[in-house]
């Protein structure tokens, strides 16, 4: 099984496909290993830094590879053990290969489901400063500005209007 990582800058349907293709085609957007981490996502969660290690973590061990053995390191009996799970683990790999799969894919499933929320996240945090921040003040002084040329302005009227009624008065 294959997993193939692709990444891009926009949410066009078209880049996301130009992505995958290169990717099957070999020419991977990036030069990383296939564990690594994004490094626009750990960019997003620089602030938190338990979250990417754990996120290290989950793109460096979510692979179930069926080959692997636990290494003995008894001085003797080493080797003899060591081959041993080999020779289990190659007779009995066509029983619990489908198990692997479907515990690859789950894992994989689940890394990519992680890293998605972990984006969405960012985007919200990022859209929430935005409200929060420069963009709602900005609005603020503008509004504010907008109120007091008003109020000049009504003050303006009030006046033009006491003296043109000062005026009828003294004409009647």
């Amino acid at each position: 099984m294959t997993i193939h990582w692709t990444h891009t800058e926009s949410e066009s349907a078209a880049d996301a496909l130009a992505a995958v293709e290169r990717a099957l085609a070999g020419g991977a957007e990036e030069d990383r290993p296939a564990g690594a981490v994004d490094p626009h996502l750990l960019e997003t969660v620089r602030d938190d830094p338990y979250l990417a290690a754990n996120l290290v973590a989950l793109h460096e061990t979510w692979a179930v590879d069926p080959h692997r053995i636990v290494v003995s390191s008894r001085p003797v009996l080493a080797g003899a053990i060591n081959g041993f799970q080999r020779l289990v683990r190659r007779a009995t790999w066509w029983f619990a290969l489908p198990q692997w799969l479907q515990v690859n894919a789950f894992h994989g499933a689940v890394v990519r489901t992680i890293a998605s929320l972990v984006k969405d996240r960012h985007r919200l945090e990022q859209q929430l400063a935005d409200i929060a921040g420069g963009h709602v003040l900005a609005r603020t002084a503008l509004l504010e500005q907008q109120i007091l040329a008003l109020h000049e302005e009504q003050r303006a009227l009030r006046e033009r209007i006491a003296e043109l009624e000062a005026q009828t008065r003294d004409r009647g």
